[in-house]
């Protein structure tokens, strides 16, 4: 197994936590069990740049067939997990291995291996172009979603580095396509009109700190799909600052954001309204700065276009509340219209 990849760089090493642990592509591969016909790339926050302690290096492997644990040193490693997440534990030498956790010696880094076949990838991969070819046409809701383990394997295949297979790999990710995955990830957080509805009816009842609170977490989510927009394919909530700053986010929308961010709203009704206007202001400016980037990229709906599209889908006898959706649909494809605060009455 040593044997198969052996070549210049083998002796690499991966920096992390700014060099206090040193990572050899060696050791990965000494616990990868990798075959003839694999591909393998690591990732995760510590590869680039941006883990702490306690964060984990994942390794994605990418396998004809899921190894059995009869084929691995169960005892060399912290934990080993089958694909039903049970704990294999040298007992079940015909029970096919998911995941293989691996602390870097004299650290408490762990080290995760995660199996994948092939089929299950190509699969993966065609479900992205479906859902991206649906979405494009589909502009009032996007229902059809990823798991969060898929979601992080893309992002994590987008921001890696490769170990075998870079061939393979490179077919991969232009299998899925970046752009489509970032629109995907956009177009999942973007302009949720049951979101609104949920802040309006908790300011109709007077429910302010309800109210706030699901205020507060629309921007943070219309922020994040903004951030996707700009280039982020982590759907991690947690690193949204930190994309935002990678990505290139306007600098005055980044300072506005953490400044309603950190800001509490205060205990009394008066704050707490003033600061639900203010998010909602802000969200109807992260809509505007949406538009284009929306119009940039090739294949992305925008403008007059997408509002027709949205027109034509929400026909309706509903008066008031279909009109009100219309409106606030529209604002993620460029059409301002009247501020979404005015909606809400004092």
């Amino acid at each position: 197994m040593r044997e198969l990849f052996k070549g210049a760089a083998e002796d690499e090493t991966f920096p992390l936590l700014g060099g206090q642990v040193m990572l050899p592509r060696r050791f990965i591969l000494d616990n990868a069990y990798l075959r003839y016909g694999d591909a393998a790339f690591v990732g995760g926050s510590l590869i680039e740049g941006i883990g702490n302690q306690y964060s984990d290096v994942d390794v994605h492997v990418i396998t004809t067939d899921l190894l059995h644990e009869r084929e691995i040193d169960s005892k060399q490693h912290y934990r080993v997990l089958s694909p039903d997440r049970s704990i294999l534990n040298g007992l079940s030498p015909d029970r096919d291995v998911f995941l293989i956790h691996t602390l870097i010696p004299g650290t408490h880094v762990k080290v995760d291996i995660e199996y994948r076949t092939w089929r299950e990838v190509e699969k993966m991969a065609a479900a992205v172009r479906e859902t991206f070819d649906y979405a494009v046409r589909s502009l009032v809701l996007l229902t059809k979603y990823m798991g969060a383990r898929d979601m992080a394997f893309i992002h994590r295949l987008f921001s890696s580095t490769s170990l075998a297979g870079d061939g393979s790999l490179d077919g991969l990710r232009e299998s899925i396509g970046r752009s489509r995955f970032e629109y995907l990830m956009y177009r999942w957080k973007a302009s949720d009109f049951s979101v609104l509805l949920d802040v309006l009816g908790a300011w109709d009842e007077g429910d302010m700190f309800r109210c706030l609170d699901l205020a507060r977490e629309n921007m943070v989510t219309q922020f994040q799909a903004y951030t996707h927009l700009c280039g982020n394919t982590n759907y991690h909530r947690k690193w949204i600052i930190t994309y935002a700053r990678r990505t290139g986010v306007e600098q005055t929308l980044l300072e506005r954001y953490l400044e309603l961010l950190s800001s509490g709203g205060g205990s009394d009704g008066d704050s707490q309204r003033a600061y639900v206007l203010d998010t909602l202001d802000f969200v109807d400016e992260i809509f505007e700065a949406s538009q284009p980037r929306l119009a940039s990229r090739s294949g992305y709906p925008s403008g007059m276009e997408a509002c027709s599209a949205i027109d034509q889908a929400l026909r309706s006898e509903a008066g008031d509340y279909s009109e009100m959706e219309v409106a606030y649909r529209k604002k993620a494809y460029g059409i301002r219209g009247k501020a979404t605060r005015d909606e809400f009455t004092s």
